[in-house]
């Protein structure tokens, strides 16, 4: 299954491989924040997330991985059995946000592994 802006993009040509495509499609909903969308929309379509900019750290990181988390099972159904993790990175590093899953293919389940901010 492709979504709409992945055909956009490729221009019907050049397919993204699948885990590119969801990667892209995971820093859409990323950008998405909450004070962009109207009252009460953000709830209503499962989205809307503060800035990763502005989260502190600890239980603000935890709150936003789990917000994070609903919003990619709501618009993601192509992982399976997502996890989304706060990972430290080092002292003077930003912590990021790991994404687990598997993606189904023919030969089975295959992992996929996204962070946050990228690399």
């Amino acid at each position: 299954m492709r979504y709409l802006l992945e055909r956009l993009e490729s221009g019907g040509e050049n397919v993204l491989p699948l885990e590119a495509a969801i990667g892209l499609q995971i820093s859409r909903l990323v950008a998405v924040h909450e004070w962009e969308l109207p009252s009460g929309m953000g709830e209503q379509l499962g989205m809307g997330l503060p800035s990763a900019v502005d989260i502190g750290d600890g239980r603000d990181m935890k709150r936003y991985a789990e917000r994070l988390l609903a919003v990619i099972r709501s618009h993601e159904p192509r992982l399976e059995k997502p996890k989304v993790r706060v990972e430290n990175a080092g002292n003077h590093a930003p912590p990021r946000i790991v994404i687990e899953a598997f993606l189904q293919s023919e030969t089975g389940p295959r992992p996929f592994l996204f962070t946050l901010p990228g690399e």
